[in-house]
């Protein structure tokens, strides 16, 4: 659970009359990463360090993601996708699957994997334009061809390639961030047979993913979490 930061306990007064130290005020971020002093306490984070794993992704964006700030294994560096935060900017990601269906219909869908940290409401799908089926191999296991996103009559071992299109629409920020989502392939009888995740990262200019250095946002409707 993360804590809030909007209040902060009573102050008690000690036997000699002095006021007790109850820890960090209310929105106090000594490292400046988005995650309050006191959460990170009680996240056993650093207070003082923006990353405390190391790995180039702040504690406030893991938190926010679901990943752990105290694992440098997570997030996984081969789930993210970039898309640069210029205006007009576009990302097209293939996502494949491999399987043996008898018959059916695949269709896929994108998916909105949960924020912790919910802030000002953009998500992954904010930038989602579309997605559509493009390619099967071997092409004759799709008895009914290709409509929209979906393959249709679809038999035997088969490699089919879906392809989702992204595109910048908010103002550009100038620090990364990163929002989750998956993609889910499910039969004409709503049986789902796959599902992959990603994180989709907005890239300033002069900003490298995984970096050590990297400037990752914070939240925007509050000091910090």
């Amino acid at each position: 659970m993360i804590a809030s930061c909007r209040t902060r306990g009573p102050t008690f007064v000690d036997d000699d009359g002095g006021p007790i130290d109850f820890g960090p005020g209310p929105d106090v971020d000594s490292d400046g990463d988005g995650m309050c002093d006191v959460t990170e306490f009680q996240r056993r984070t650093d207070p003082m360090n923006p990353d405390s794993d190391g790995d180039g992704y702040s504690d406030y964006v893991e938190a926010q993601n679901g990943t752990s700030p105290l694992d440098a294994t997570q997030p996984d560096p081969h789930l993210m996708v970039t898309m640069s935060e210029a205006p007009q900017s576009t990302l097209d990601l293939p996502i494949m699957f491999d399987l043996s269906p008898s018959g059916e219909t695949i269709t896929g869908e994108i998916l909105r994997d949960p924020i912790y940290l919910a802030d000002d409401g953009t998500t992954a799908l904010t930038f989602f334009t579309g997605a559509e089926a493009t390619f099967a191999s071997p092409m004759p296991n799709v008895h009914g061809g290709i409509e929209g996103p979906s393959f249709v009559g679809v038999s035997g071992e088969t490699l089919l390639v879906f392809n989702m299109h992204f595109a910048q629409s908010e103002p550009p920020r100038g620090c990364l961030r990163a929002y989750p989502f998956g993609y889910e392939i499910k039969t004409n009888t709503g049986a789902i047979w796959a599902e992959v995740q990603h994180w989709l990262v907005l890239l300033p200019a002069g900003e490298s993913l995984g970096s050590p250095t990297a400037r990752w946002c914070g939240p925007t409707q509050v000091p910090c979490y």
